[in-house]
């Protein structure tokens, strides 16, 4: 697992780590391309309890085949107070084969509809 401090300028941050397989972030938001050609990556992360994820850029730069679970902290209770910020970055087209989960960053709690 990798986490990342918290920089202001994320532009790529994982980029190119074609060996990185599970990563956490904790933070709050996400530049464009964070894990740009990340070919063996399956597990993503992101916030955690106590930190929202507020706004994601893409992440990726084309779909990534090989995510299978993409975990998300928001500061909502139900999947229709999820912000657009975050989930129009993170669309089943981008990771076809990954789950995405969206949990309460308070509780730690699955949303679910």
């Amino acid at each position: 697992k990798n986490g990342a401090p918290n920089l202001d300028s994320d532009y790529g941050l994982f980029s190119g780590c074609s060996a990185l397989e599970e990563v956490w972030v904790a933070r709050s938001t996400f530049g464009t391309y964070c894990f740009r050609l990340c070919t063996s990556l399956k597990v993503v992360t992101l916030g955690r309890v106590g930190l929202a994820v507020t706004r994601l850029d893409r992440i990726f730069d084309n779909n990534v085949m090989t995510v299978e679970r993409i975990t998300c902290y928001v500061n909502a209770e139900t999947i229709a107070e999820i912000p657009t910020s975050v989930t129009e970055n993170i669309v089943p087209y981008m990771c076809p084969n990954a789950t995405i989960i969206y949990r309460n960053s308070a509780t730690g709690e699955v949303i679910t509809e």
